[in-house]
């Protein structure tokens, strides 16, 4: 199976441009609750980041640098909270 930090780099573009606002939430408190991020590093893309699209670019780049186990969840969470954009994405 092709690596998932990959699959997520090569989706990443598609991810920024089509994710909404309260997709980015879902996926923040999803990704809490994992113990993928933590309260500061979700706060941080919540406040430090003024649009949809910043956030979503900041908060792929952050998953993408934790590795494979983090990727696989963030990818879970995507279908889960968004099977619109998961679909979109080609994760089903």
């Amino acid at each position: 199976m092709e690596n998932v930090d990959m699959v997520l780099r090569s989706k990443r573009k598609i991810f920024i441009q089509s994710v909404s606002t309260g997709t980015i939430n879902g996926l923040l408190d999803g990704l809490l609750d994992e113990r993928v991020l933590n309260q500061e590093e979700m706060e941080k893309v919540r406040k430090e980041n003024h649009t949809a699209m910043d956030k979503a670019r900041d908060l792929i780049d952050s998953v993408i640098q934790k590795g494979e186990r983090a990727s696989k969840i963030f990818i879970n969470q995507i279908v889960e909270v968004d099977p619109q954009l998961a679909q979109k994405l080609g994760f089903f």
